[in-house]
């Protein structure tokens, strides 16, 4: 659903506390339409957000943040567990929102 989040004026950004080649990953990723970040173990940016080691795993937990061009949280998640993300379609809904209300 990247293109309907790119009609939106929004970019998707991924940040993985894993390396590229820790997952077996080519450094452009070719099929990924947006970038992907690695941080390679270094918690600085889950921390940022307060979403590493929130289960006490020694882990980020999986976090999704809306945020503007000038840096502010418009809207976020930050899940329980892995498992624990929201639907693409609510994102979609929180930009539109967001948007509207011309915080997006």
């Amino acid at each position: 659903m990247y293109q309907e989040i790119a009609a939106l004026d929004a970019e998707v950004l991924a940040i993985s506390m894993d390396s590229q080649e820790s997952l077996g990953y080519a450094p452009e990723l070719p099929d990924s339409p947006y970038p992907v970040l690695y941080t390679s173990k270094d918690p600085t940016v889950p921390n940022a957000y307060h979403a590493f080691d929130i289960d006490d795993s020694g882990l980020s937990g999986p976090a999704t943040f809306i945020v503007d061009q000038n840096g502010k949280i418009g809207w976020f998640k930050i899940g329980t567990d892995n498992a624990d993300r929201p639907p693409t379609s609510v994102v979609i809904s929180a930009l539109e929102f967001l948007n509207k209300q011309g915080k997006g």
